[in-house]
């Protein structure tokens, strides 16, 4: 038979033989002595007592880092790095977080190893190709100059969808121009309608030039930023033409500038845009009794334009 070996108990170590027993409430050895608080004396409980715990390492916080680098995947190469210094930085300082940096690492690599390989492939290209296909396909914030589209609320309320659709089929709008502000505060929904209405009519005779080709059933709409939109950097006014019935529809485009006119067409009606615009500033007054200062001012307006509109229409042959 061996002997067998039983192992201490556990607990503090047992007093010497031959010492007398300490009294009880005593520590049975002299602690060391500390500076606490500014006096010297025993330890307080926990802080390096001969039998209180230790305090617990300090997690790294590099480490924390790359295991959140890592597990988002959205900078691949920094989680890497940040998990091989947070390993480095572990074992010199004994702190803890060891399981988070290598967990870090792998997760980087992988993610690493990904990019790589949808960009050799062209993956995101097609992605990000496909994102901007909805945004521009179903949104109002992606329509231009030209285009013609439906709206599922029609051209009065609140809407966000656009489909496109092209301008010789039946269509809700059809957009004539794009305003883009500036500033970032928001005006409000009153100033922007104000800015909206003013806007859009300055621009309105540039897109249809014959005013006559343009249908007396068709007005003005604009599409303006919302107050959440406008904190997502949205800053376009649309304006836009449709029936002045919601629940009548337009066919065909009503675009005549210089994408759809002749060279004669088109120098005809610039010139004679040169007297609409002075005809425009006509006195608030009716009758010219009721303010002939005005209208004497008026009629020299309009002189001086038909004579421009003359020599502008002399000039091409």
């Amino acid at each position: 038979m061996r002997p067998v070996s039983i192992p201490p108990p556990h607990g503090p170590p047992q007093e010497p033989q031959g010492q007398p027993p300490a009294p009880r409430g005593q520590v049975p050895y002299p602690p060391p002595q500390f500076t606490y608080g500014g006096q010297s004396g025993l330890a307080p409980y926990g802080l390096y007592g001969p039998y209180g715990p230790r305090p617990p390492a300090v997690v790294n916080g590099v480490a924390v880092a790359a295991l959140v680098f890592g597990v988002l995947c959205l900078v691949p190469a920094a989680g890497l790095v940040l998990g091989l210094v947070a390993l480095r930085q572990i074992k010199r300082r004994g702190e803890r977080g060891r399981g988070m940096a290598i967990a870090g690492t792998a997760l980087s690599s992988l993610g690493l190893a990904l990019w790589v390989a949808a960009l050799a492939s062209g993956v995101l290209t097609d992605v990000w190709e496909g994102v901007e296909d909805g945004v521009r396909g179903d949104s109002v914030l992606a329509l231009a100059k030209g285009e013609c589209f439906d709206s599922p609320g029609g051209l009065e309320g609140w809407t966000a969808d656009a489909h496109r659709v092209p301008c010789a089929r039946e269509h809700d709008g059809e957009v004539f121009a794009v305003v883009r502000l500036t500033g970032d505060r928001y005006p409000g929904d009153d100033g922007l309608t104000g800015t909206a209405d003013e806007r859009c009519h300055d621009l309105r005779d540039a897109y249809v030039m014959d005013g006559w080709a343009l249908p007396a059933t068709v007005g003005v709409y604009h599409l303006v930023p919302s107050r959440e939109s406008w904190r997502f950097g949205d800053r376009e006014i649309v304006c836009v033409f449709g029936d002045r019935d919601p629940r009548k529809t337009l066919t065909g485009s009503l675009r005549r500038d210089g994408t759809t006119l002749d060279a004669h067409q088109l120098a005809y009606l610039e010139a004679e845009a040169v007297l609409d615009a002075a005809l425009e500033e006509s006195p608030g007054s009716e009758y010219p009794e009721d303010d002939l200062p005005g209208h004497t001012e008026w009629a020299a307006k309009v002189a001086d334009a038909l004579a421009e509109e003359v020599r502008m229409l002399r000039a091409h042959e």
